[in-house]
């Protein structure tokens, strides 16, 4: 090919300048081209998710019944709890939305009970460009006016990779359950800081072991932090009619439109930590592999000129959409938007 290009080149100083596109008489072409892509973007969605780690049981107060919180609890004592109070309690003052379990004016103390589901989202990301490559080939198949037509193959690979580290939240439900405390001030012990453990005995301070329960939402009470990560390998096929319209003598445009085919084969792995403050923190990771057939259409237009009859250098942008790749891994899914994709192309072509 340098060879041809070095040859073509001296030829066209010496002799009349070389025939563009349409006007060539070769009616076999390839071609060669860097092709990055832009416009394919990644949404992650299913992020977060922490699993409530007590048992506040039942809202029906109907029986005495063991209830554990995030931050206290109250249970049957040994008395079972004669006269509905137990002295099998206790609370532990937590931070932030916990902090307040003991209203100055409230005659009572507030246990908690917290839980967040996997509906964080992480949208519209995505690592302009993405790099790639194609090779085409031409067969003219006739003339309109001066215009040449034919049919358009073409074989190209897109290496997609989205890393992710973007922080996102998701709403925590809370259930919350205040029990009457009978006048007396707690915390009645500190150690170390404002709290109190009653024990099975049911000897010291009585309260209440019925609930008077609301149920409430944080929105953005659990904080997600950690990172995801998605590698595909995109292979094209294209196929669909060209058009080859002269310009001037060496340049010519180009337009083809027609189906487009891609095998995707991915990657997904995340990495993260949903924490609700005051009561903990949880690590979730996983990993998988997916592969799947997608169709779809192309549009695509180029500029190219003649070096010689033989050779060209091209320029142009494709339009491609095969619709969205979907991987699942644990809670989370990962959907790479391949239908509005933009690539630039830019490469040598070679006509015999």
């Amino acid at each position: 090919m340098f060879a041809t290009l070095t040859g073509c080149v001296g030829a066209s100083v010496a002799s009349a300048q070389p025939l563009n596109l349409a006007e060539s008489g070769s009616l076999n072409r390839f071609g060669a081209s860097f092709r990055p892509g832009f416009n394919i973007e990644a949404n992650f969605t299913g992020l977060g998710g922490f699993a409530r780690r007590t048992e506040p049981g039942p809202n029906d107060t109907s029986a005495s019944v063991d209830r554990n919180y995030d931050d206290g609890y109250n249970r049957v004592d040994v008395s079972g709890n004669v006269g509905r109070l137990t002295g099998y309690w206790g609370y532990d003052h937590g931070v932030g939305d916990l902090a307040n379990q003991t209203p100055i004016d409230g005659d009572v103390v507030i246990m908690n009970s917290s839980v967040s589901a996997a509906v964080g989202t992480s949208p519209n990301r995505g690592n302009d460009p993405q790099l790639g490559f194609e090779v085409t080939y031409n067969r003219r198949l006739g003339h309109l006016g001066k215009s040449a037509w034919g049919l358009e193959l073409a074989f190209n690979w897109t290496d997609v990779d989205i890393h992710d580290r973007n922080n996102a939240s998701a709403p925590v439900n809370r259930i919350s359950d205040a029990y009457s405390v009978g006048g007396i001030t707690p915390p009645l012990d500190a150690p170390p800081a404002p709290a109190y453990r009653g024990t099975f005995s049911g000897l010291g301070a009585l309260i209440s072991d019925v609930p008077e329960r609301s149920i409430h939402v944080l929105p953005n009470g659990a904080r997600i932090t950690g990172e995801r990560l998605l590698e595909a390998s995109v292979y094209g096929w294209r196929v669909g009619p060209y058009l080859d319209v002269p310009v001037c003598s060496r340049v010519a445009l180009s337009f083809s439109a027609g189906l487009a085919v891609a095998y995707v084969t991915s990657d997904f792995s995340f990495s993260e930590n949903v924490t609700i403050p005051g009561v903990g923190t949880e690590l979730h990771s996983g990993a998988g592999s997916r592969d799947e057939v997608l169709l779809g259409y192309y549009a695509s237009g180029l500029i190219s000129f003649a070096v010689c009859e033989q050779v060209n250098l091209f320029a142009g942008v494709q339009y491609q959409d095969v619709g969205n790749f979907w991987q699942t891994v644990g809670s989370q899914t990962a959907a790479l938007d391949l239908g509005k994709s933009i690539f630039m192309t830019l490469g040598l072509s070679w006509s015999f």
